[in-house]
């Protein structure tokens, strides 16, 4: 495979990126709701409800800046953001900043429309109204450059050892061809601070050549409980992670409310267990220069619409946003 003719098809959106999926993104930004984005979501092929956890926001805007992050992400054609209708993140707020992609981005307060029932019937129909639009779209031949990776790496142990390498293998492959690796551990490489690096975005830092280093709101907030968190799939999909990949160490199930998710096992007695949830076997007596153009293909044929097993089995985890610092006062809430 030769990868400076290779190309992957995708659907191109108003602000030039391209998505390797077609979802209506439906986000709620008040725990109470979620059961009502939920059965939007649901009501069409291409939906997927994503929301804040709580009625109450953090310190700084992380809460924000995730929701928006996940509506701006290339996979989600067009959003629709509910609110309850008084509320600490505003519905308003979120979709303002979901517009500036130029995607298109309807607000719903369910105290304004009149209630649960009648908030999802209205809901609906817009969202299959969005739903049938997207799905009008057609896949284009598509530059690397315009594809986005996001890696996360589980556990220490010998298969992790061997991740590690193949996965670094592939993400330099991709920089150099001009993609974009985003990485919470990096790998194993050095960790960069804040005050070492210039933001590129909130919680983005670059590394080196195409590769850059996410902190996002999941991972610190697991952190803030005396766990190790890093890359959680979620942030990388915030930070505008179109395709995700995943080394797994022990039989993980998971996928991912907007990109799809790759996992890549380095042990192939784990692998022969769990062949029905993960992806790719890098412990197969492959030389490493043939895995790591398998691997690559494998992320190439997914960008380009090929199934992950977790999207077969219909897994849509990290969709309920939690995290941060909870503010130690209150602030006044936003009715609209």
């Amino acid at each position: 495979m030769n990868l400076r003719e290779r190309k992957f098809l995708g659907y191109e959106r108003a602000d030039g990126s391209v998505g390797v999926r077609n979802v209506v993104g439906v986000i709620y930004t008040v725990d109470c709701a979620r059961i009502v984005s939920e059965t939007i979501a649901a009501s069409i092929p291409n939906g997927t409800a994503v929301g804040w956890y709580s009625c109450f926001s953090t310190e700084d805007t992380h809460d924000i800046n995730t929701l928006v992050g996940i509506a701006k992400n290339p996979n989600v054609g067009s959003s629709i953001v509910i609110g309850l209708g008084c509320q600490h993140i505003s519905p308003a707020d979120v979709a303002r900043e979901i517009r500036k992609t130029g995607k298109e981005a309807e607000i719903l307060t369910i105290q304004g429309i009149g209630g649960t029932r009648k908030t999802i019937e209205k809901g609906v129909k817009i969202a299959t109204r969005m739903s049938a639009e997207l799905q009008k779209l057609k896949r284009t031949e598509n530059e690397l450059s315009k594809l986005t990776v996001g890696m996360k790496l589980d556990g220490s142990g010998h298969s992790a050892k061997i991740l590690r390498k193949l996965m670094s293998a592939v993400g330099n492959e991709l920089s150099e061809r001009g993609g974009k690796v985003l990485v919470g551990d990096n790998l194993g490489h050095p960790t960069l601070s804040e005050r070492e690096l210039p933001k590129l975005g909130p919680g983005i830092y670059p590394r080196e050549k195409g590769w850059y280093l996410v902190d996002g709101l999941t991972a610190r907030n697991v952190r803030h409980f005396g766990l190790e968190a890093d890359g959680e799939p979620t942030d990388l999909a915030a930070s505008g992670a179109q395709i995700l990949l995943r080394g797994v160490e022990t039989g993980f199930v998971g996928g991912n409310v907007v990109s799809p998710l790759i996992k890549v096992c380095g042990d192939s007695r784990i692998f022969r267990k769990m062949e029905d949830d993960i992806d790719f076997n890098a412990d197969e007596g492959k030389e490493e220069g043939q895995l790591k153009e398998s691997l690559l293909k494998l992320i190439l044929d997914t960008a380009s619409g090929r199934e992950t097993k977790s999207e077969r089995l219909g897994h849509k985890e990290g969709g309920i946003i939690f995290g941060g610092r909870p503010l130690l006062k209150l602030p006044a809430q936003v009715c609209e």
